[in-house]
């Protein structure tokens, strides 16, 4: 790992609290196999968790009671499976597909984790962001699995699930990197032209698209799991 990812996921594993998993597993699992979680505790630190494993427990957390010391321990797994799929690793993305619906419940920071814990997962995400934001260069991607996606369904997700998208944007917006000057030029671009249009990113899903689907993706997502009315207010 990066020696700056590396400070970010420590920063976690302290906030949290939890060197060793709880000694008695509570926790429900949704589909009454508890194989998944069992491999979940048994990770080495730093070990990569199977995406399958990570799904189930997703299961677990939106479906069922949440075991919150439990959750603590496997916060800095989920987030860095997360990280990893924000960086282009294969094989994550159904997990973080049902992540950000738990992470949207306000419920889960607000019952299960403390103001801390809640600070060190949004510091985590937010330096995620910018570090592929950072990493950007070139100004002329096709299809719908360019690199920039990444970063763009990341930031607008990131806005949707925690209260701190405007410290993320200050950041951004700052330019203090060459990739961060990038992605704001590949961000323009889609305010800029019409689908056809875009030389920055040429037809196949534009930058335009990705964000609406992004955005719309994820609400229709999270309503289902949290209201209407409480999205509403982020």
């Amino acid at each position: 790992m990066q020696a700056h990812h590396a400070d970010l996921m420590a920063a976690v594993r302290r906030a949290m609290g939890r060197s060793t998993a709880p000694t008695t597993i509570t926790q429900e699992a949704f589909d009454s196999d508890e194989g998944h979680l069992k491999r979940l505790v048994r990770l080495q630190r730093d070990e990569r968790a199977q995406p399958g494993d990570l799904w189930d427990y997703t299961q677990d957390l939106r479906y069922t009671a949440i075991q919150g010391p439990l959750l603590a321990y496997l916060m800095p797994v989920c987030l860095q499976a997360w990280h990893d799929d924000l960086r282009g690793t294969k094989g994550y993305g159904g997990f973080v597909e049902h992540f950000h619906p738990v992470l949207a419940d306000r419920q889960v920071f607000e019952t299960h984790l403390t103001p801390k814990q809640t600070a060190a997962v949004s510091e985590f995400m937010r330096q995620s962001i910018l570090q592929e934001m950072d990493d950007q260069r070139g100004l002329v991607y096709k299809g719908s699995h360019a690199r920039p996606y990444r970063w763009i369904r990341a930031l607008t997700t990131q806005g949707v699930l925690l209260p701190d998208v405007d410290v993320l944007w200050t950041s951004w917006w700052g330019l203090g990197t060459i990739g961060r000057a990038v992605s704001a030029v590949q961000y323009i671009s889609a305010l800029m032209y019409t689908d056809q249009e875009n030389p920055v990113l040429l037809p196949g899903l534009l930058m335009e698209e990705a964000v609406r689907r992004a955005s719309g993706n994820l609400r229709a997502t999270c309503t289902r799991t949290v209201g209407w009315s409480r999205m509403s207010s982020f």
